[in-house]
């Protein structure tokens, strides 16, 4: 009667233990297989890090550069208001006024 309840014991640690190997085979291809697609997204993560730094760079020129452009237009309108004793603003005088008669 040992002998009877003995083979399906061992059947069962068999199988037990296949599917435990069948797992960890499985789960080391897995991850070698992520493994590899990981250096790539790192160099792409990395990659849109860098362009990232290079548009902050680049707007912060913009900015100075529009600043500074800014200033030089107050300066200019400031001497030709100065020139010509007129106050121009962009609403008050009309484009047509600094075309010359023909």
């Amino acid at each position: 009667m040992s002998e009877l309840f003995a083979v399906p014991l061992l059947l069962g640690l068999v199988a037990f233990l296949i599917g435990w190997f069948v797992a960890k085979f499985s789960a080391y291809v897995g991850s070698r297989a992520s493994g590899q697609d990981m250096p790539d997204n790192d160099h792409k993560i990395h990659a849109l890090e860098a362009s990232l730094r290079v548009s902050k760079k680049d707007a912060g020129e913009m900015t100075i550069r529009l600043d500074s452009s800014t200033q030089e237009l107050q300066t200019l309108r400031a001497s030709l208001d100065d020139l010509t004793g007129d106050d121009l603003d962009s609403e008050s005088a009309p484009a047509d006024q600094f075309l010359p008669d023909c």
